[in-house]
Protein backbone atom coordinates (compact mmCIF):
# COMPACT_ATOMS: atom_id res chain seq x y z
CA UNK A 1 0.00 0.00 0.00
CA UNK A 2 0.95 3.67 -0.24
CA UNK A 3 1.91 4.07 3.43
CA UNK A 4 4.31 1.14 3.24
CA UNK A 5 5.80 2.46 0.02
CA UNK A 6 6.18 5.91 1.55
CA UNK A 7 7.91 4.48 4.64
CA UNK A 8 10.24 2.40 2.47
CA UNK A 9 11.12 5.44 0.39
CA UNK A 10 11.73 7.53 3.52
CA UNK A 11 14.03 4.82 4.90
CA UNK A 12 15.92 4.51 1.61
CA UNK A 13 16.42 8.27 1.39
CA UNK A 14 17.67 8.30 4.99
CA UNK A 15 20.20 5.55 4.26
CA UNK A 16 21.31 7.30 1.07
CA UNK A 17 21.71 10.59 2.93
CA UNK A 18 23.81 8.95 5.67
CA UNK A 19 26.06 7.24 3.11
CA UNK A 20 26.45 10.47 1.17
CA UNK A 21 27.38 12.34 4.36
CA UNK A 22 29.97 9.71 5.29
CA UNK A 23 31.44 9.70 1.79
CA UNK A 24 31.66 13.49 1.75
CA UNK A 25 33.42 13.51 5.14
CA UNK A 26 35.90 10.88 3.94
CA UNK A 27 36.56 12.81 0.73
CA UNK A 28 37.25 16.04 2.61
CA UNK A 29 39.49 14.24 5.13
CA UNK A 30 41.53 12.75 2.28
CA UNK A 31 41.68 16.12 0.52
CA UNK A 32 42.83 17.84 3.74
CA UNK A 33 45.54 15.23 4.23
CA UNK A 34 46.77 15.63 0.65
CA UNK A 35 46.69 19.40 0.89
CA UNK A 36 48.71 19.31 4.12
CA UNK A 37 51.34 17.12 2.44
CA UNK A 38 51.56 19.39 -0.61
CA UNK A 39 51.80 22.47 1.62
CA UNK A 40 54.64 20.93 3.63
CA UNK A 41 56.53 19.98 0.47
CA UNK A 42 56.04 23.46 -0.96
CA UNK A 43 57.29 25.05 2.26
CA UNK A 44 60.41 22.87 2.15
CA UNK A 45 60.99 23.76 -1.50
CA UNK A 46 60.62 27.48 -0.81
CA UNK A 47 63.04 27.19 2.12
CA UNK A 48 65.59 25.39 -0.09
CA UNK A 49 65.28 28.08 -2.77
CA UNK A 50 65.67 30.82 -0.14
CA UNK A 51 68.84 29.22 1.18
CA UNK A 52 70.24 28.81 -2.33
CA UNK A 53 69.52 32.45 -3.18
CA UNK A 54 71.17 33.63 0.05
CA UNK A 55 74.30 31.60 -0.76
CA UNK A 56 74.41 32.64 -4.41
CA UNK A 57 76.43 35.88 -4.03
CA UNK A 58 79.21 34.05 -2.22
CA UNK A 59 79.23 31.28 -4.79
CA UNK A 60 79.53 33.57 -7.82
CA UNK A 61 81.77 36.33 -6.46
CA UNK A 62 85.30 36.40 -7.86
CA UNK A 63 87.89 34.94 -5.54
CA UNK A 64 91.28 36.55 -5.08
Amino acid sequence: DVASLSESLRESVGIFTEHLKNSTKATFAEFDSGLAEVSARLANTVESIREAVENLPGAISPRN
